[in-house]
């Protein structure tokens, strides 16, 4: 009975999300059931493979997508990625959820990208994630009733050259002023259509089904302001150690996910404890970059 209880738990672990390993494939149709354990991850200090050095303004979006991202280091950071706490504290008062168990906590504030008197939660995603897909309809609830003091960001992570693209992707539609009505559909192309938008043409196809004229997203695509902002999110990454998503990150200081809180609903509720944390101990605001 114990052995195929370790069983079961080694398969729920698989569940939860997905991680730089994972294989950059058709992903399968996404799941509202919430998991109820953590997914496997690599070790806190190996940190997923970073995008290559961006390409110059010149470059076309084809020699983009056609670059798989190198093994080695991308372009340098000033701060190394900073190292997880160890301990499991014991929690202040009668808190209700744990350091180390619930969240956890970086050793320093890291940075962010909203402005010092907004207290921000970042959602590390990617499109070809299904738990990524699964998670979006719980983003956006909490999304609409969240403080207006609260600034909610995403960060399309990279762990593979088609997520590399669907970064590109992603601010490009952000910077056409596309985002909010495409945003959704991209993952219903993805997880309901079966269509995983893993080159440029399928992805220039979705684009122009959409409104967008073909050139204008090509030129985007391969713009210097797509390079600049996804060098910086690169940088962000790193920092706050991202390794498996769907990742929620408070204020560049705490970091959540649905394994660790073991549901959705209880994901938020960890966020919005972490949020009054913030407002109410004062304990300095992360930097901006």
């Amino acid at each position: 009975m114990t052995r195929f209880a370790c069983l079961l738990m080694a398969l729920a672990l698989t569940l939860v999300a997905c991680d730089a390993n994972s294989p950059a494939e058709e992903p399968a149709a996404a799941t509202e059931t919430a998991p109820t354990a953590k997914g496997s991850a690599p070790d806190a200090d190996e940190a997923p493979a970073p995008a290559p050095a961006a390409a110059q303004p010149e470059a076309s979006i084809e020699e983009l997508a056609a670059v798989e991202e190198p093994a080695g280091e991308a372009a340098a950071e000033p701060q190394a990625p900073v190292q997880l706490a160890q301990a499991n504290p014991a929690p202040a008062g009668n808190e209700p959820f744990k350091e180390g168990k619930d969240y956890v906590r970086f050793p320093a504030a890291q940075p962010t990208s909203s402005p010092p008197d907004q207290v921000e939660v970042a959602e590390a995603f990617m499109y070809s994630c299904p738990h990524c897909a699964a998670f979006e309809s719980h983003v956006e609830a909490w999304v609409k009733k969240k403080p207006a003091n609260v600034s909610f960001v995403r960060l399309p992570v990279n762990f593979n050259p088609t997520a590399s693209l669907h970064m590109r992707a992603y601010y490009a539609a952000e910077n056409l002023g596309v985002l909010d009505s495409i945003h959704q559909a991209f993952f219903d192309e993805v997880h309901v259509r079966k269509n995983p938008l893993s080159d440029v043409d399928s992805l220039t196809k979705f684009f122009v089904a959409h409104g967008v004229d073909e050139k204008t997203l090509k030129d985007a695509m391969s713009s210097f302001a797509i390079d600049t902002k996804a060098r910086k999110t690169e940088g962000l990454l790193r920092r706050y150690q991202i390794s498996s998503v769907p990742t929620l990150i408070i204020n560049g200081k705490y970091r959540t996910d649905v394994g660790m809180a073991g549901g959705y609903d209880r994901t938020f509720e960890i966020v919005d404890f972490l949020i009054n944390k913030e407002q109410t101990e004062g304990a300095g605001e992360p930097p901006s970059t």
